[in-house]
């Protein structure tokens, strides 16, 4: 078949049918029940509607490809992006957190891969463009599939007059009241580049992370040493999702931390 060709399989490459905001129903349901494991048959009470309407099948799928949720049998429980997300230690954290999710779909991350830094098509010709082999989403969920992306796009701040974007979305984070000491010496770090904050912030670190994972070690020009630290129980789909991650990523977070690290060393020599 061409890589033109029209996709006319009778089932859809699985795509987000409620938007993100919509998925916040789910969450709001799980916080008011405690945030703790619940049933579907409870969350759909909490919400209001029957657990058989579409809308709410939507929301739940839609939450658990996003990463909100975890559903294990029948038991829906937060995944860790959806705790961050209700429990937020800061706006920045939470708006990074959502970036995370816009691109958890396996058909958001091909979209992301072809249109990143691109204007992104109109969304009746986008809807188009995902009946297409590569995204294998048939013509009865196309419209449902591209309207989702464009509004999930424009609600993390991705959509930049008309082109696809992360830049001026992703930033580093500064030190509130509302944190707790491991974070804000981890902030510290960023923006004040101290030694002793650096110790502090390894040491603790260091309990959670000892001989397990996989650990990657790039010696710096300072004599300071970056590390990247995967989980042991990591698999390949995640390994492709890290690598699209920091491809994405990396760079615009590179670029703020230069600025924060650059008026930091401004303010210390005006001092």
């Amino acid at each position: 078949m061409a890589e033109d060709a029209i996709m006319d399989n009778k089932r859809s490459l699985a795509y987000p049918a409620a938007t993100l905001e919509e998925c916040f129903d789910v969450l709001n349901a799980i916080k008011a029940l405690g945030g703790k494991s619940c049933s579907a048959q409870a969350i759909a009470t909490k919400m209001g509607v029957s657990i058989t309407t579409k809308s709410f099948k939507a929301k739940i799928s839609s939450a658990k490809q996003y990463g909100f949720i975890d559903n294990i049998k029948s038991v829906i429980q937060l995944a860790e992006r959806g705790r961050s997300l209700i429990y937020p230690t800061s706006t920045v954290v939470e708006r990074n957190v959502l970036l995370e999710c816009f691109q958890s779909p396996p058909l958001y991350a091909k979209l992301i891969q072809n249109f990143l830094g691109k204007a992104l098509p109109v969304t009746e010709k986008l809807s188009n463009e995902l009946i297409k082999p590569f995204y294998s989403i048939t013509v009865t969920a196309k419209d449902n599939a591209a309207e989702c992306f464009v509004k999930n796009a424009e609600y993390v701040g991705a959509l930049q007059n008309g082109i696809l974007t992360f830049e001026n979305v992703a930033t580093v984070d500064q030190p509130s009241e509302e944190i707790d000491e491991t974070e804000e010496g981890i902030l510290e770090e960023i923006t004040n580049n101290k030694t002793d904050t650096q110790q502090a912030v390894q040491n603790s670190r260091q309990p959670n992370i000892a001989n397990t994972g996989y650990h990657f070690q790039i010696p710096m020009l300072s004599g300071a040493t970056a590390e990247i630290y995967l989980p042991d129980n990591i698999k390949i789909i995640d390994l492709d999702f890290f690598e699209q991650s920091v491809n994405c990523m990396l760079p615009l977070f590179i670029k703020n931390l230069k600025t924060t690290l650059s008026e930091s060393e401004n303010k210390t020599e005006s001092d």
